[in-house]
C-alpha cells in the first residue's frame, strides 16, 4: 500500500509475494515492486495501471535463486536484480 493523492492506494500482487518484496520505490509517475520471483510496473498516478510484468521460469529460480537485491537507477531507465 502506498499513499497517492492523500488516499491509501493498494497494488495487487499474487497472493504471498507482497510480503516478500525485494524493492518498493516510486520515482516520477512509475512504481516498481520486486518479488522474489517477478518483476512489476505500475503507474503511480491517480489511475494506476499495470505497465510491465516479468515473472521468473521455475527453471530460472531453480538454476540462481530468488530476486535478493534490487537497485533501480535514478532516471528510471535501469534495473538491476540480483
Amino acid at each position: 500500500m502506498y499513499m497517492a493523492y492523500g488516499w491509501p492506494q493498494s497494488i495487487p500482487l499474487d497472493p504471498g509475494e507482497s510480503d516478500g518484496a525485494v524493492l518498493l520505490r516510486v520515482l516520477g509517475r512509475l512504481l516498481l515492486a520486486v518479488c522474489p520471483a517477478s518483476l512489476h510496473l505500475w503507474s503511480a498516478s491517480h489511475h494506476k495501471v499495470r505497465l510491465a510484468r516479468l515473472d521468473r521460469s521455475p527453471d530460472s529460480l531453480a538454476a540462481h535463486g530468488p530476486n535478493a537485491h534490487a537497485v533501480w537507477s535514478p532516471d528510471a531507465k535501469t534495473v538491476a536484480v540480483l
